[in-house]
């Protein structure tokens, strides 16, 4: 009986590792290859694109690494349980098993790198964003002032503006919650 589960225990610990090692190659090179982006031609939909491909090799990541880690504690269990009955004329047997261990570990590690290292792109990718709807909002208001100031020569009644879908309006009158008085800042 001993002798099935040791064997068991072996062809588990080979599948496990032939399973990572394909687990790897794949995955690593999606994320390379996905994370290369040009920050100065993204907006807001692409942003959003790449953050939810980011986000989602992050779950895909996270459920690879608690399979990784299952699969780990099956092994160290196994490993173990051969240990137990392996004697000291089976020390290559030993070693081929410590070897196994390190590379789940290995494995283990290598997932949580690739996990932070993208959580770091996603909070740069926000940090940007950020800043960028900043400016964006600056920007947008300069130019309203600027143009609701023009329009104010020719009808000098208009004392507000609204930026909707990224056109300025000017009024006579604040018709709702967006509308902002500007007359003050004209020449």
């Amino acid at each position: 009986m001993r002798f099935l589960t040791k064997h068991y225990v072996e062809f588990g610990i080979i599948s496990l590792i032939i399973f990572l090692s394909v687990l790897t190659r794949n995955s690593s090179s999606t994320i390379i290859g996905s994370a290369i982006v040009n920050a100065d031609n993204i907006n807001n939909q692409d942003f959003i694109s790449i953050k939810n491909d980011y986000e989602s090799q992050i779950k895909d990541l996270n459920k690879e690494l608690l399979k990784t880690k299952n699969l780990l504690f099956e092994c160290q269990e196994g490993y173990k349980e051969v240990l137990e009955n392996v004697t000291i004329a089976n020390e290559k047997e030993v070693e081929d098993l410590n070897k196994r261990l390190d590379d789940c570990y290995f494995n283990v590690k290598s997932k949580e790198f690739q996990i932070n290292n993208l959580t770091k792109v996603i909070n740069n990718f926000n940090e940007e964003k950020n800043d960028l709807n900043e400016e964006y909002s600056l920007l947008a208001e300069n130019f309203a002032i600027k143009y609701c100031c023009v329009q104010r020569i020719i009808n000098p009644e208009i004392k507000y503006y609204f930026v909707e879908n990224n056109t300025v309006f000017c009024s006579t009158t604040k018709n709702n919650t967006g509308y902002y008085e500007f007359y003050q800042n004209c020449p």
